[in-house]
């Protein structure tokens, strides 16, 4: 065992340091271990299994006017083609209306 003398804010001070300083090294080569072996996890993790993606959206091209008898006309000018879909209407006093089309491809 050895002694050491010491100055602490302006007061000498005695410490003793055992002969095993070995314990501080080991905890911190085990807490470095550690982080690599999750780091290494989380990167396999997330190669192995990505992130979902959200769902891509259609990408359609739809004109609407009012023809001459004063009906609504939806017209699909362009885009990927409709297999189904459903159209929400609403008149100024309130009253909705839902059509659902479904097409055969």
């Amino acid at each position: 065992m050895t002694t050491e003398n010491y100055l602490w804010l302006g007061v000498m001070k005695n410490k003793t340091f055992s002969g095993n300083s070995y314990a501080a090294s080991e905890v911190i080569g085990a807490i470095i271990l550690v982080l690599i072996a999750v780091g290494a996890f989380a990167a396999i993790y997330y190669q192995v299994f990505p992130v979902p993606l959200p769902s891509p959206d259609s990408h359609i091209k739809l004109m609407g006017y009012i023809d001459d008898d004063r009906n609504v006309v939806i017209e699909h000018v362009g885009g990927e083609p409709l297999i189904s879909y459903k159209i929400f209407s609403e008149r100024e006093n309130g009253q909705t209306n839902m059509s659902v089309y479904e097409n055969s491809p």
